[in-house]
């Protein structure tokens, strides 16, 4: 009784991420099931009788940057046993996954990075040896901070070549012989997400624009944000220093779910990797720890510099993050703010 409250309570009221994702198959839920907690073992043919696959999989997953994580930790054990690893977001799909994805691509790991092996699921699913990675797995974004991962990222990952495209070219147009300020500034779910960093507030950002950018210590902001209505503020009173690229923000969580514009689940996390690569480019990054700023960092080689807004993390409790930021963070910034313009 107390467990199905809380299910109702965070399903109405603290609701993060996208309402549905497409559906198992009967076939993968299966193995899902049978590799919850553990890795698990199946043979689907004799082809390739020598070979060990092991197959990253994760549904629905959650964020873009931690389903990357989750696949960065498991390619580590796949090194680590010899195997040879495929991801597979085809038959086990994430929020990110659609009907009908970018360019038919039924694989929606293959939209955003080439495959971690030369295999293709076809082979891999006639092969007598496949391992499936557990679906219940802890990890953290420390992994990010880790040296060792960084180079199975570069043994196995390779970005998209058009996301490095889209990349280069705005670099090459807004940064040359600019000192660029990085700012990477969450709103929405971040306000209320359990056991994530509390966000700083507009007001710290302002702050530190003033200190920072029109006292010259830099040229221009790269301002990097899923949240409309911080966007509009900035934008409309910086306006020239900022640059920024044209994609999806919104205003309300539920927004993220909401849009109707073509491919969206699989633009948002073109998007998020775009950005966060252009973000790694920048002289020097403003950030409070997530995923996303975690990555820039990670992407650079850890040679970025960096500004730590360390605001504290929010409690594991859902109630209690609920509230926390605006309590404990928001309103205390915004009455020092207040009090300062006023006097």
């Amino acid at each position: 009784m107390i467990v199905n409250i809380k299910k109702y309570i965070q399903n109405k009221f603290f609701k993060i991420g996208f309402n549905t994702i497409l559906n198992v198959k009967k076939k993968y839920e299966i193995i899902n099931k049978a590799s919850k907690h553990k890795i698990g073992k199946f043979s689907f043919g004799n082809k390739n009788k020598h070979k060990i696959f092991y197959v990253i999989k994760r549904t629905p997953g959650a964020g873009f940057f931690s389903n990357l994580l989750y696949v960065i930790k498991n390619l580590d054990i796949a090194e680590k046993n010899n195997y040879i690893p495929i991801v597979d977001m085809c038959n086990f799909p994430t929020m990110y996954n659609q009907k009908i994805n970018i360019n038919n691509k039924k694989n929606i790991w293959e939209i955003y990075f080439k495959q971690t092996s030369n295999f293709n699921l076809k082979d891999v699913y006639k092969s007598k040896n496949v391992y499936f990675s557990p679906s219940k797995f802890k990890f953290r974004y420390e992994i990010y901070k880790k040296k060792k991962y960084k180079k199975i990222f570069d043994k196995y990952i390779k970005v998209d070549k058009k996301i490095l495209t889209i990349v280069d070219k705005f670099v090459n147009k807004y940064f040359k012989d600019e000192k660029i300020l990085g700012i990477h500034f969450r709103g929405t779910d971040q306000l209320i997400a359990p056991n994530h960093s509390h966000p700083p507030t507009i007001f710290e950002i302002e702050n530190l624009i003033e200190k920072k950018v029109l006292k010259g210590d830099f040229d221009k902001i790269f301002l990097l944000t899923e949240d409309l209505r911080y966007f509009n503020r900035l934008k409309k009173k910086y306006k020239e220093l900022i640059y920024s690229y044209d994609y999806f923000r919104a205003k309300n969580i539920e927004d993220f779910s909401n849009s109707k514009r073509r491919n969206h689940r699989n633009k948002l996390g073109f998007e998020n990797l775009v950005e966060a690569i252009t973000l790694s480019k920048c002289n020097k990054i403003v950030f409070c720890e997530s995923n996303i700023s975690m990555f820039a960092i990670f992407y650079s080689n850890f040679k970025i510099s960096k500004y730590h807004l360390n605001n504290g993390i929010k409690s594991s409790n859902t109630l209690i993050s609920r509230f926390s930021w605006y309590l404990s963070i928001y309103l205390p910034k915004l009455l020092k703010y207040y009090f300062k313009i006023q006097f």
